[in-house]
């Protein structure tokens, strides 16, 4: 659709109508680019291509042909890999269901972060559909704006760290690793390898803690349920 155009009309989910220009085409991944000036939007994050792990949980948001716009299926990552038979790039494998439309539409994970971009399903093989990996997003993305690869790392994310979410019930908890404050849950950390102490806190509520151990490249999430203190009146945060 985006080959041979300069602009094309992008509806958002709340029926938003932009004026989107196309920036930039991958002959190679049959990969476009568009962008569009729409302010203070919300955004989905890319994942870390290297986290996506089979077993893991998808979903896919696509406007099926027949079926109502921005559906949503989910399924798991039953594989990840090259194939040549769909073409360069890292493909995911999913049993979550694509259908004709849904091509374009993110593939996320469990926590919300853009896993692949939803492209194609097999005509003779039934259950399973596939999206080029975030991984060759982001290298697109390089290609297109070259002067992202002299800035530095962000100290955050140095390779070989872990990612932790972290939820809590109620939401909002104040974050606490190795008796430092981190922010509110939920939340996605990145942590060194090694043993953490993660605290969360909540005035009314007894302290949650749990002692982790990060392993290198790997991707955790803590649930935690804080009880109440019998002691201290409960201020739930609204």
């Amino acid at each position: 659709m985006a080959k041979g155009s300069t602009a094309l009309r992008v509806l958002s989910s709340n029926h938003q109508a932009f004026e989107a220009r196309v920036v930039h085409i991958d002959e190679v991944l049959d990969f476009a680019l568009l962008k569009a000036d729409v302010g203070a939007t919300p955004y989905l994050k890319l994942a870390e291509p290297r986290l996506v792990r089979s077993g893991q949980t998808a979903l896919a948001i696509g406007n099926p042909g027949g079926g109502l716009q921005n559906s949503v299926t989910k399924g798991i990552v039953s594989a990840v890999g090259s194939a040549e038979e769909l073409g360069p790039g890292t493909w995911i494998q999913t049993d979550a269901a694509i259908n004709p439309g849904n091509s374009g539409g993110p593939l996320l994970n469990a926590w919300g972060e853009v896993i692949g971009i939803n492209t194609q399903k097999p005509i003779k093989t039934q259950g399973i559909g596939y999206a080029l990996s975030s991984g060759d997003v982001i290298h697109t993305l390089l290609r297109y704006y070259p002067d992202v690869l002299k800035t530095p790392p962000a100290p955050t994310l140095p390779d070989g760290n872990g990612k932790v979410h972290i939820s809590s019930a109620p939401a909002n908890a104040d974050v606490y690793v190795d008796d430092k404050f981190v922010g509110n849950a939920p939340a996605a950390l990145w942590l060194s390898t090694g043993s953490h102490r993660v605290v969360l806190k909540m005035q009314g509520y007894s302290d949650w803690e749990r002692t982790l151990e990060v392993m290198k490249d790997s991707e955790l999430s803590l649930n935690a349920s804080l009880a109440a203190d019998s002691k201290t009146p409960v201020t739930t945060p609204k």
